[in-house]
C-alpha cells in the first residue's frame, strides 16, 4: 500500500553556456548544473461516484458533486545535491524543497492543479512559489489548458508568469 503511493524521483540537468567577453574571446562552459533528488507521495486520493449509473432521479444524476471541491494531496521532497560541475557549485552545498500538490477534478473534464513549494530552502537563495493550472479535455484527444507561475523571495517583488497551450493525445 505504501509503495503504491511512493514515487522516487531525480532531476539530472547538464548546461551549455556562451559566455560574452566584451574585453576578449568569447568563451562556453559546461557541466551537470543540477542534481536534486526527490520522493512524492500520495496522502489522499478522492473518489467519486459514478452518477451514470443513477437511475432513480435525474435531479441527483444531474446534480453537482460537491465532494469534487475537495482535493486529492500529495506531498514532496527533495535536495540538491552539490554533484554538479565546478562551474556551477555554490558555496552553501546542498539545499532542500518542499511542495503540497493538490488536484481537484472538478468534473470529467475540467482539472484544477495547485502546487505550493519552497526551493533552495536552507540556501540563501530561497524562495516560494505557486504553480496553479486549469486543463480542460474538449474530447478524449484534444485537451486546452492555462497555468499561471509566481515565485516570491524576500525582499524582491514577486514575479508572475502567464501560459495557455494546446495538446493532443497521440496514442
Amino acid at each position: 500500500m505504501f509503495l503504491e503511493k511512493l514515487e522516487i524521483n531525480a532531476n539530472i540537468t547538464y548546461q551549455i553556456d556562451e559566455v560574452k567577453n566584451p574585453l576578449g574571446d568569447n568563451y562556453h562552459k559546461n557541466g551537470l548544473s543540477d542534481l536534486t533528488i526527490g520522493a512524492k507521495y500520495l496522502v489522499y486520493q478522492q473518489e467519486f461516484t459514478d452518477k451514470s449509473k443513477e437511475i432513480r432521479s435525474m435531479k441527483r444524476r444531474m446534480a453537482f458533486d460537491w465532494k469534487r471541491l475537495i482535493p486529492s494531496v500529495g506531498v514532496y521532497a527533495g535536495v540538491h545535491t552539490n554533484f554538479i560541475g565546478k562551474e556551477y557549485k555554490s558555496d552553501e552545498g546542498i539545499s532542500y524543497k518542499g511542495a503540497l500538490l493538490l488536484q481537484n477534478d472538478i468534473s470529467n473534464r475540467l482539472v484544477l492543479i495547485t502546487n505550493l513549494y519552497a526551493d533552495n530552502y536552507s540556501s540563501e537563495e530561497k524562495y516560494y512559489g505557486h504553480i496553479v493550472t486549469a486543463t480542460f479535455a474538449m474530447n478524449e484527444l484534444w485537451s486546452v489548458f492555462i497555468e499561471n507561475d509566481g515565485k516570491y523571495k524576500e525582499g524582491e517583488s514577486p514575479s508572475f508568469q502567464f501560459g495557455s497551450g494546446l495538446a493532443y493525445l497521440f496514442s
